[in-house]
């Protein structure tokens, strides 16, 4: 199929000469669009380029009644799970090109360092004068002290609902696969971990073990997303070192590039996790709070379902056969709540 033609517009352009666009797909999230919108407004965001994605549960109309909100639409023969990278890059090559975009999921709300006190216009600046292009970010789950079975969104903020996370010792940074990062480049390291790794999908690495170590050495969220040859050298030591127990579990990749200037003729790898290009990383990161979890099991048996993910939406099988995990409260020793920006420590560095 030709790219250009995968999407139709629902309605005219909203706005033109736009400061800050956000690109964003969507199926069936209204419960959560509204807060999904008054978040990136607040950071800066002056208009969406939105393809909903043959929604029925009033998305589309919502969307059509935002003055800020273009909106499309696949054409017949389009699906999320084929072509939802040329999606986005066909919103951004023919609208965003040159200029700087914000390319979260809709359940993702993006945080930095003193989000609480700065827009992303302040931010971006600051990106400008060290040269930088783009931004890596991990996406970090979040919960409560319920059964994830239970988990549910009614109103108000979701943070409020949701206010927890797995504090920075439950993530790991790993270099990206040598053919994955030949095709995309941006960034060099994966994050994974994080509450869905530890509960559906644990490494299994003791705490005393060697591999343990390595990890806390080699491998601290905190370290650089822009290594030198030293830290390649390392990651390369550890990603062998590991490399039967990522073999052999499901592996939740947590990097996202979710603020860039755009150049015509990129494209994410899926929901912008890498980037085909190599772009200059900013010193800085930011994180997206991720709130998966918002209407229970049957939430997460629909994805599985609808089979538009990644392999088939083999990771939300994989969640959905785990009755008994489902049924417990995802908190453990290294739970952390979620108060400010502060609250992530180095998860943004």
């Amino acid at each position: 199929m030709n790219q250009t033609s995968l999407l139709k517009p629902i309605t005219a352009l909203r706005k033109s000469g736009a400061r800050l666009t956000c690109v964003a797909l969507t199926h069936n999230e209204g419960r959560i669009l509204p807060e999904f919108l008054a978040h990136y407004r607040l950071l800066g965001v002056d208009h969406f380029l939105i393809v909903d994605d043959r929604s029925n549960d009033g998305s589309r109309e919502l969307l059509e009644a935002q003055h800020d909100v273009s909106l499309f639409s696949p054409v017949d023969g389009s699906s999320y799970s084929r072509d939802k990278r040329f999606w986005r890059a066909q919103l951004l090559d023919g609208y965003c090109d040159c200029s700087w975009v914000v390319v979260p999921d809709v359940d993702e709300h993006l945080v930095y360092h003193q989000v609480e006190d700065r827009d992303l216009h302040t931010v971006i600046s600051g990106f400008e004068s060290e040269g930088a292009e783009a931004v890596q970010a991990t996406m970090i789950d979040m919960y409560q002290d319920a059964p994830l079975s239970e988990h549910r969104y009614q109103e108000g903020r979701l943070i409020e609902t949701f206010p927890l996370f797995d504090g920075p010792d439950s993530y790991m940074r790993i270099a990206s696969p040598r053919k994955f990062r030949a095709k995309y480049p941006t960034p060099y390291f994966q994050v994974i971990g994080g509450m869905r790794q530890r509960i559906f999908a644990p490494l299994g690495v003791s705490r005393d073990s060697a591999e343990a170590r390595m990890i806390h050495r080699f491998a601290d969220v905190g370290g650089s997303y822009e290594p030198g040859y030293v830290e390649r050298l390392r990651a390369a030591l550890l990603r062998h070192r590991l490399r039967a127990r990522l073999r052999n579990v499901p592996l939740y990749n947590l990097t996202k590039i979710p603020l860039l200037r755009w150049q015509s003729g990129m494209y994410f790898y899926n929901g912008a996790h890498a980037l085909s290009r190599k772009l200059p990383l900013a010193k800085s990161r930011m994180a997206l709070l991720h709130f998966k979890f918002t209407n229970g099991v049957d939430q997460i048996r629909y994805i599985a379902d609808r089979g538009e993910h990644a392999q088939g939406s083999a990771h939300y099988m994989h969640i959905v056969e785990q009755e008994a995990l489902l049924a417990r409260s995802p908190t453990f020793t290294g739970t952390r709540p979620y108060q400010t920006s502060k609250s992530l420590g180095r998860l943004l560095g």
